[in-house]
Formats: structure tokens, C-alpha cells, sequence
């Protein structure tokens, strides 16, 4: 039996290595995602919100493990209107990110990663229809995402409530 070479062997490391480059790819901005993590007899597609098209992928696969087939609505913003909604996101976070009383009644779940952190805020029904509601108004800038924000509710209405208008 022939023993493998040492080019042999280099050649796999090397190969190995440039596997895992990519996996250790981070998001360049922020990006936001939004899921329905409550009972329901229907899907509820998630949204994900980034400045950039590779940031939302890479927040799909790592954050969301979605796969590349699973249903996901995609959003790349300008800086911008990034900037708005991530103020408001984290200012819905309330002292809710991290309790497991809330995470138990959740239904909506918020996600914010940055290069430095990742935030959960689990959302119950009163809370997630005033922060969808929030963040619907902030993206009025950009109508595909505003109209995926409104579907999200619309998928979760008869489960969490009417939304509020202010």
C-alpha cells in the first residue's frame, strides 16, 4: 500500500483551509431580521434587512440558518434609512432581550448583528405590533420593504390582534 505524498497532504490542508475561509466572512454593516416565532397554521416568511446584498445572505445562512432555498424577504437599504431602523429596533429592546419570561410569550423575534454583537429582542403580541408598526412608518422610503413589513403583520394579525394606528 502506497503512503500518501507530502504534496498530497499539502494540497488537502490547502483545500481545507480555503473551505473555511468564507465561514469566517462577518457583515460589513448592520442588518436586521425579523421572525414570527409564535404558533401558527401558515407560514410566516421572515425579513431581513441589511445595507448590502452579501450582508443579508451571509445574516440568512449564519443568523437565520435558512437555506439558499427557504423563502426570505430580502431587503438591502441605504445607510440612511439603516440608520433609522436600527435606532428604533434597539430602542424597542426595553429590558426585553435575554428575559426568558418574555422569550416563553414571544411571538415576533428581532434580531440586530453588527461586527461587534448580535441582539435578541423577543417581542410579545402587544410589543410586536407597536415596533412593526414603528418600523413600517420609518420605511416608507422604500416601498418593498414597507409592503413586506405590512404582509408580516397582515400574516400575524388574526394570531396577535389588530394592528394600532398613531
Amino acid at each position: 500500500m502506497k503512503r500518501p505524498g507530502s504534496f498530497t497532504i499539502l494540497i488537502v490542508c490547502m483545500l481545507f483551509l480555503l473551505q473555511n475561509v468564507g465561514a469566517q466572512t462577518q457583515m460589513e454593516g448592520p442588518v436586521i431580521g425579523i421572525q414570527y416565532v409564535g404558533p401558527s397554521d401558515k407560514p410566516v416568511k421572515p425579513i431581513v434587512i441589511a445595507q448590502s446584498p452579501d450582508d443579508a445572505d451571509l445574516f440568512k445562512k449564519t443568523i437565520l440558518k435558512m437555506s439558499d432555498l427557504e423563502i426570505v424577504g430580502m431587503h438591502v437599504v441605504p445607510s440612511s434609512l439603516m440608520e433609522k431602523l436600527v435606532v428604533s429596533a434597539k430602542g424597542s429592546q426595553r429590558g426585553r432581550a435575554g428575559n426568558k419570561s418574555t422569550q416563553a410569550a414571544s411571538v415576533v423575534l428581532l434580531t440586530i448583528a453588527t461586527q461587534d454583537q448580535t441582539i435578541e429582542i423577543h417581542l410579545g403580541s402587544n410589543d410586536c405590533i407597536e415596533i412593526l408598526s414603528e418600523l413600517g412608518k420609518i420605511s416608507r422610503g422604500s416601498p418593498e420593504l414597507e409592503a413586506d413589513i405590512a404582509q408580516f403583520q397582515a400574516r400575524i394579525f388574526p394570531i396577535v390582534g389588530p394592528a394600532t394606528e398613531q
